[in-house]
């Protein structure tokens, strides 16, 4: 079994219909399938050596503008664990579910999984640079008692949260934790960096991969 076929054997049928994420974004989703119509008609005229290079590219091209939007959501250390399992998700369910119409062969998967690697730590060293400046600036900047007790305050999501609202028309916080699959309570914490976290590691993932697809 390919590496590949190991980590999509639960997806279901690969070749012919239409996969339409939940809470996809249109524009986005109109995106990958115009850069995948191209990339497939010059794979469908490509000798042997050039089709592993054109493979490399395509999948780049779908993996890196969903890396740069979920980076911008990188606040602190804490969320770059958060960024990697997102992009994991998307690149399994998302990026390789196109490339499989091409049926790469073992030589280009592996391919695939060697570029996609490198997009992955340069993303990474970006933004804990980023971050790790960010968090430098901050002290410098200030030495008061308050200041640096909001530093320390747990991660709020509210931004975000009210963004996808807005997005996908949702009037309030009840509309959004039903379309969420979460409570109230939980939501509330999530928008809040104030009183005691009632949501759990798992959610948070999920949460921030479906709000993250919404449009900006």
């Amino acid at each position: 079994m390919t590496l590949y076929a190991k980590n999509t054997a639960s997806m279901g049928r690969l070749h012919g219909g239409t996969m339409f994420p939940r809470n996809m974004n249109p524009e986005e989703f109109a995106a990958r399938k115009r850069l995948s119509a191209l990339y497939l008609a010059r794979i469908a005229r490509a000798t042997r050596v050039k089709r592993q290079e054109l493979f490399v590219e395509w999948t780049e091209k779908l993996y890196d503008p969903q890396a740069q939007r979920m980076a911008g959501l990188v606040k602190s250390s804490s969320d770059i664990f958060l960024l990697r399992t997102h992009l994991s998700f998307y690149f399994w369910h998302t990026v390789m579910p196109l490339v499989a119409e091409a049926r790469p062969d073992d030589s280009e998967l592996e391919a695939i999984r060697l570029a996609i690697a490198g997009r992955d730590s340069a993303w990474l060293a970006t933004i804990t640079q980023r971050v790790t400046d960010a968090a430098a600036e901050e002290t410098r900047e200030s030495a008061d008692p308050e200041d640096i007790a909001e530093r320390v305050r747990r991660r709020s999501y509210r931004k975000e949260v009210r963004q996808w609202m807005t997005h996908e028309g949702l009037r309030n916080l009840n509309e959004a934790s039903k379309r969420l699959g979460v409570s109230m309570s939980a939501l509330k914490s999530m928008i809040s960096h104030r009183g005691k976290r009632r949501y759990g590691e798992a959610s948070l993932i999920r949460i921030l991969g479906i709000i993250g697809h919404a449009g900006e």
